[in-house]
């Protein structure tokens, strides 16, 4: 799987944990992307970083047969996914950018050094 999506399984029985209560099927929203910090100047990729998450969310009550699709609303769909892409492009953005400073850093702190 690549990119961002749903995984669909509307035959697996389920269990929650929590409640103890049973189902069958669930949708499984994931992201697997790479990000790239790229340098326009030269289109060279300076640093790259793997995002894969994903967890599965459980067709609840679903003694009628419901369709796992029909887990989320369509709001509900936008949301996990944004949710879960913002939370990992948090995290994962701010290091590429650090350790590209840290490097930038470095490197001019060597040349200062040879003046």
């Amino acid at each position: 799987m690549e990119g961002l999506g749903f995984y669909l399984d509307g035959n697996k029985n389920m269990k929650d944990l929590d409640t103890g209560a049973r189902s069958k099927g669930y949708i499984a929203p994931f992201v697997y992307i790479d990000v790239s910090l790229v340098d326009l100047a030269t289109s060279k990729v300076l640093r790259q970083a793997t995002i894969m998450t994903g967890h599965a969310i459980q067709t609840a009550n679903n003694a009628e047969g419901v369709n796992a699709w029909d887990a989320l609303t369509s709001a509900q769909k936008v949301a996990e996914l944004t949710a879960m892409l913002t939370e990992q492009l948090d995290a994962t953005v701010p290091a590429l950018l650090s350790e590209r400073s840290a490097g930038s850093d470095a490197r001019g702190d060597a040349a200062a050094a040879q003046r």
